[in-house]
């Protein structure tokens, strides 16, 4: 399993990884990192260091790009990354990267965290609803969420 993979694993569990300083640290409800979960995850922690700062990176200059379209008073404007993207349908309009829209999102995940951020807003967990469980499938398997890629940011 690749670094990339247990990461997104990670997540789907319920488990977020970040990181205090040069030390990788977890989120998660009570007994969701397990000891066998906890066993992956050394295997790979220099790689899971690397992608988890690399996110940083790439949400950290949206953040100084939008925080300059802020205004002191009146409404905030849609905060870009970049100014002039050619409206494309699955293109981010703020970053012009290629994302795939979920929910009621419109743009991608590290533009959404980073105007979060730029507005000094804290990033919440991805909402999570309910859903019939079918016949056979583990208590996991009851819930969705509509953003399953979103990593929320670092307290």
């Amino acid at each position: 399993m690749t670094a990339a993979a247990l990461l997104a694993d990670l997540q789907t569990r319920g488990v977020r990884l970040y990181l205090a300083g040069d030390e990788l640290r977890y989120k998660a409800k009570p007994g969701m990192m397990t000891p066998d979960l906890a066993a992956a995850v050394k295997p790979h922690k220099p790689a899971l260091v690397a992608l988890l700062r690399e996110e940083e990176s790439a949400i950290g200059w949206r953040v100084e790009a939008m925080r300059e379209q802020i205004p002191e008073r009146g409404p905030v404007p849609f905060l870009v990354a970049v100014s002039g993207i050619p409206p494309s349908p699955n293109t981010c309009p703020s970053c012009g990267e290629p994302f795939t829209p979920v929910g009621s999102s419109s743009r991608c995940h590290r533009c959404t965290v980073a105007a979060s951020r730029a507005l000094g807003l804290t990033v919440s967990a991805p909402p999570v609803t309910r859903v019939e469980q079918p016949e056979g499938a583990n208590a996991l398997d009851m819930f969705s969420t509509s953003y399953p890629d979103q990593i929320p940011a670092a307290s």
